[in-house]
């Protein structure tokens, strides 16, 4: 390999993936090492925190999740530390992370994905913590056309719950990790209906936000 190849952050990641894969983890840091000392921005220690997370070593890919966002606003480093937390059976500390990757006020870091594209997998991860329970009802939230964040004008949601007072519960939730600094949206009773007959579920589901319907 040419030395201008091992300057590339690109070839940096890939041989330090290539090294994980191979069970050789002293290598792969050592790659590691390098992309820290060439500058990079902090997207590809996210990118390498999942090879990390893949390779089941949790401890350095939450090292370089934390350090990724020491550096600015990434939510996949968040969910990134959600699935480690969650793997570890520390729920609250999961959830947490979960929450901090709905942010949309933040400004997302260079390189980073932001809150929307990652939206309905930011939700997945959140019902993921929860336990299947029975006789759950779907529920529709429709949105207002004036809504903020302005994502979500104008669209519907999904939400299984036991009863339309746990779907608001969850749906708060939600909508106050969107926009932490600001006033809780607030969503009167007209705006929810209960879902078709065809939506609602027929046995044991994970209560909370499903995701946008339309």
């Amino acid at each position: 390999m040419s030395m201008d190849m091992e300057k590339d952050p690109e070839v940096m990641l890939s041989m330090a993936q290539f090294h994980l894969l191979r069970h050789n983890p002293a290598e792969a840091d050592n790659w590691i090492v390098r992309l820290k000392a060439s500058g990079e921005e902090p997207h590809r220690l996210v990118r390498a925190a999942r090879y990390y997370e893949n390779a089941r070593l949790a401890e350095k890919a939450a090292a370089l999740y934390h350090e990724s966002l020491a550096a600015g606003h990434y939510p996949e480093a968040h969910l990134g530390l959600g699935r480690v937390e969650a793997a570890r059976k520390n729920k609250e500390d999961a959830r947490k992370h979960i929450l901090a990757a709905l942010n949309v006020d933040r400004p997302v870091g260079k390189g980073g994905t932001a809150t929307w594209q990652i939206f309905h997998p930011i939700l997945a991860q959140m019902l993921g913590l929860q336990e299947p329970i029975a006789e759950c009802q779907a529920w529709l939230c429709a949105f207002p056309a004036m809504s903020q964040p302005a994502a979500l004008a104008g669209k519907s949601v999904i939400v299984y719950a036991s009863d339309q007072r746990q779907a608001q519960e969850h749906l708060r939730t939600v909508i106050n990790a969107l926009q932490p600094e600001k006033p809780p949206m607030i969503l009167h009773a007209n705006c929810w209906r209960m879902a078709p007959r065809q939506m609602q579920p027929d046995g044991p589901v994970r209560p909370g936000v499903q995701g946008l319907w339309q």
